[in-house]
C-alpha cells in the first residue's frame, strides 16, 4: 500500500517566527505549511523487570527515543539549522499518514484525510545532516527529542469510508501521566 507522509511545526508562543514553513503543494496540507517526508522513524520503550529476585514483575518509566525524518533540502533548511544551534523548541510537531491516490473530498483514507496522526510535544531539534546529490538533489536527516506523544488512528469502514471517531493514546514523559498538553495546529485535537 502506497502512503504519503507529511510533517508540520508549531513553535512555542514566544518563537512563532521560528516555525519552519514547508513547500508542499498538496491541497490538504499546504495550509499547515507542511513538508512531504521521504521517511521517518521513532520508538518508545518501557523496560520492565520479571524475575524471582524482585518477587514479581513491574514496569519502569517510559522512554521516548529520538525521532528522525528524511526530506529534501529546501527553503526551511537554514531555519532547522538555526533552531538546532540555538536550542529552540517547538510546542508541537505533527506527522500525518494517508493512503496515496484517491479523490479529494470523498471521505476516504486516500482522499487527503489522514488515517494515522502523531503529535509530538515539547520538541527540540538535536541533529541535522545533509547528503547528496542523489537523483532528486540533496536531502537532509533531522533528529528530534520530545517530551509528549499523542497517537490518533482513524479506522476505515468496510466500504472504505473514514471513521470520524479516532482511537487515541497519549502520554507525557515529562510528567509521567496519560496527558498531552500541547495544542496541535491541525484538523483535530
Amino acid at each position: 500500500m502506497a502512503v504519503d507522509a507529511y510533517i508540520w511545526y508549531k513553535a512555542a508562543q514566544n518563537a512563532a517566527a521560528m516555525s519552519p514553513k514547508g513547500e508542499t503543494t498538496d491541497e490538504f496540507f499546504r495550509d499547515f505549511n507542511a513538508f512531504e517526508l521521504k521517511d521517518f522513524s521513532f520508538s518508545v520503550e518501557n523496560k520492565s523487570t520479571v524475575g524471582s529476585a524482585t518477587g514479581g514483575a513491574g514496569g519502569g518509566k517510559i522512554e521516548f527515543k529520538e525521532f528522525e525524518i528524511k526530506k529534501p533540502t529546501d527553503s526551511a533548511s537554514p531555519m532547522f539549522f538555526r533552531n538546532c544551534a540555538a536550542g529552540m523548541h517547538y510546542e508541537v510537531v505533527s506527522i500525518a499518514i494517508r493512503k496515496a491516490g484517491g479523490e479529494a473530498g470523498k471521505g476516504t483514507a486516500s482522499s487527503g484525510s489522514p488515517y494515522l496522526v502523531f503529535h509530538f510535544g515539547t520538541v527540540f531539534t538535536t541533529k541535522i545532516g545533509w547528503s547528496g546529490p542523489g537523483d532528486e538533489g540533496p536531502s537532509e536527516s533531522i533528529t528530534f527529542s520530545y517530551g509528549e506523544l499523542k497517537i490518533m488512528y482513524y479506522p476505515q469502514t468496510t466500504d472504505g469510508k473514514m471513521s470520524t471517531q479516532a482511537k487515541i493514546a497519549e502520554w507525557s514523559q515529562l510528567k509521567n501521566i496519560n496527558k498531552f498538553a500541547g495544542k496541535p495546529l491541525a484538523f483535530e485535537t
